[in-house]
């Protein structure tokens, strides 16, 4: 993996990290009862938002770009499917799960092989897109700075 990459990957997962403990510190949270896992709920933070919520055009190239996910293919091969989205989903829905899903395929090495990166440059691309995106949400959803890091 070429270092531009390596550098995009690390800040991706940095502030993936960050933005995801902002959400639980600002209590969205899968599960409020003491003793429970703190584990950050995006679908609390989408029902909150979704209706306030303007694309941008960081967004936009996200849902034009089209991220897939890693799936189980025929035989037991890995394969790659679009996100299935719900006819009703909101904007905010799709943009949030479509960031998560390049998270996942970078963080469980969806889009490696053995001969190496898949297409760095688009990955790249996804890698910037949703850095931007996560940076717009915290800013204009009332996420603490604090807690998210960058900007």
């Amino acid at each position: 993996m070429a270092d531009d990459l390596k550098d995009i990957a690390f800040e991706f997962l940095y502030f993936f990290a960050r933005f995801e403990f902002a959400l639980k510190v600002n209590g969205y949270l899968k599960k409020s009862d003491a003793g429970q896992p703190a584990e950050a709920s995006w679908k609390l933070f989408r029902e909150q938002w979704e209706g306030n919520y303007q694309i941008t055009d960081a967004a936009a190239s996200l849902i034009a770009a089209n991220p897939k996910k890693q799936i189980v293919g025929a035989g037991g091969t890995l394969d790659f499917s679009p996100v299935a989205f719900a006819d009703d989903s909101s904007t905010l829905a799709r943009v949030t799960t479509l960031c998560q899903t390049v998270r996942n395929n970078l963080f469980h090495g969806g889009k490696s092989s053995p001969d190496g990166w898949d297409g760095p440059e688009r990955t790249k691309m996804l890698l910037s897109l949703v850095l931007v995106i996560l940076g717009e949400l915290a800013a204009t959803c009332d996420l603490n700075h604090d807690y998210t890091g960058y900007y």
